[in-house]
């Protein structure tokens, strides 16, 4: 048999979902039915026939603060995640940021801002790639600050790089670097 006659090798995908860009931009969007995505389903969905799936990685941090519902209600979304083979969470951190102060009153609370998202995608992207992994990265993203983790992935390899933008997400300086970059009005 020729190599003519060869079936293509598929080509090797990861999706790396930023959790809270795409969280916070289906809220934005009044999409509230959708924060309860099927995550590894919507990975699939994502590719083209001749593309094979080796792995979906959703990249969070637990949430903080004194409201308790929504830390329940991520714990439970992520115990049904961590039940998927085929999907890998990578943890960031929340960090205690400068308390807030009500001019009014006085009253105080802690703020809290998430940490190690965008790091731990750009780190994971530029190891798949590396590693020889992957072929195609689609980045379920509208955060500006991977821009030169993709830039570096692409001077470096051979990978593509295709940016879906998540509802009321986009961003100039990653259309300028990807491959391909799509809205994803539809989730």
């Amino acid at each position: 048999m020729s190599s003519q006659n060869l079936p293509a090798k598929p080509e090797r995908v990861i999706v790396y979902i930023d959790g809270f860009n795409l969280y916070y931009g289906l809220k934005q969007a009044n999409l509230g039915h959708a924060r309860w995505l099927d995550l590894g389903l919507l990975s699939r969905r994502i590719l083209k026939p001749n593309q094979s799936l080796v792995k979906t990685k959703y990249f969070t941090a637990r949430v903080k603060g004194r409201d308790p519902g929504p830390r329940k209600r991520q714990a439970i979304y992520l115990q049904a995640l961590e039940t998927r083979t085929d999907l890998e969470i990578i943890y960031g951190r929340f960090m205690r940021k400068k308390n807030g102060v009500c001019h009014r009153c006085g009253h105080r609370w802690t703020n809290w801002e998430e940490k190690m998202t965008d790091v731990n995608i750009a780190a994971h992207l530029v190891a798949d790639a590396m590693g020889d992994r992957i072929d195609k990265a689609i980045l379920v993203s509208g955060d500006s600050d991977l821009a030169h983790a993709i830039e570096l992935v692409k001077a470096s390899s051979a990978v593509r790089v295709v940016a879906i933008f998540p509802p009321q997400r986009s961003s100039y300086d990653l259309k300028k670097v990807v491959d391909a970059s799509l809205t994803g009005r539809s989730f």
